[in-house]
C-alpha cells in the first residue's frame, strides 16, 4: 500500500507544483494514477486469491483476507479517503516544520525548477483534464 500512496502523492505533488491549487492537483493526480493503482491492486489480489484453492483452511483464509484487504485499501483508502482528506485540508497538506524544510533544502532533496520550455510542455496535459 505504501507503493500506491507514494505513486499517488508523487503525481499530486507534481500537479500542485504546476498549479499551486490543491483541489486541482488532487483531482489531476488521481485522474492520472487511478487506473495504474487499481490494475496493480487487482493483479496482486488475483495472485493472492489463488491461495483460496489450497486444501489448507489457513491458506484459504489468508488468500481471501489479503485479497479483500488489497482491493479495499487500493479503492476505498487510496482513491477515496486520502484524496477527500487532502481536498478538505487544502494548504495544510504542504506544511512542514521549519527544521524539516531546512534539512530537505540542505540535503538538496528538492527538485529543480523547470525552464520556460519545460513549463509549457508540462502544462499541456493539464488542459486535457476534465475538471
Amino acid at each position: 500500500s505504501m507503493d500506491y500512496e507514494l505513486f499517488i502523492l508523487g503525481r499530486i505533488l507534481e500537479f500542485h507544483e504546476r498549479t499551486h491549487d490543491t483541489r486541482i492537483a488532487v483531482a489531476s493526480g488521481i485522474q492520472v494514477s487511478a487506473r495504474a493503482i487499481t490494475m496493480a491492486a487487482i493483479v496482486l489480489a488475483i495472485v493472492l486469491a489463488a491461495f483460496i484453492s489450497s486444501r489448507t483452511a489457513l491458506l484459504k483464509l489468508i488468500g481471501l483476507g489479503v485479497s479483500f484487504s488489497i482491493i479495499f485499501d487500493a479503492t476505498v483508502v487510496r482513491l477515496i479517503l486520502v484524496p477527500g482528506m487532502m481536498s478538505m485540508m487544502g494548504g495544510l497538506n504542504w506544511w512542514a516544520p521549519s527544521f524539516i524544510k531546512r534539512l530537505v533544502r540542505g540535503l538538496g532533496w528538492q527538485e529543480r525548477e523547470l525552464d520556460n520550455h519545460e513549463q509549457q510542455h508540462e502544462q499541456q496535459p493539464l488542459e486535457n483534464l476534465n475538471l
